[in-house]
């Protein structure tokens, strides 16, 4: 972790990392509800399942400016920092190691 700031300092206080990522809204005006595709069946683990979910699709209307979308919205991700990911902060253990690390010991972000 490249931040000018010992790695010992940082093992030491730091709790949970967050990141956060805009994703478009769809317009509420103009949305198209189908149910979902094969592809997207595959996506979201739905392979033998009853009831299936409504799916959204953009569409395009005059209060979207026909994008389909309209505003945005936040998503997060946090990440709390454990014995194990401590310890490879405190080493210096590269970045990449650390998010293979963190990715196993947590849930994806559509769980």
């Amino acid at each position: 972790v490249d931040m000018g700031i010992e790695p010992f300092l940082i093992a030491s206080t730091l709790l949970a990392t967050t990141a956060q990522r805009l994703v478009r809204r769809l317009c509420p005006d103009c949305r198209r509800a189908a149910p979902p595709d094969a592809r997207e069946r595959v996506l979201l683990g739905l392979h033998d399942a009853e009831t299936l979910p409504v799916i959204y699709h953009p569409v395009g209307c005059p209060a979207c400016r026909q994008t389909g979308y309209r505003g945005r919205t936040a998503i997060y991700e946090m990440i709390g920092i454990d014995g194990s990911l401590r310890r490879m902060i405190h080493d210096g253990v590269p970045e990449a190691e650390m998010e293979a690390m963190a990715r196993r010991q947590s849930a994806p972000l559509r769980e």
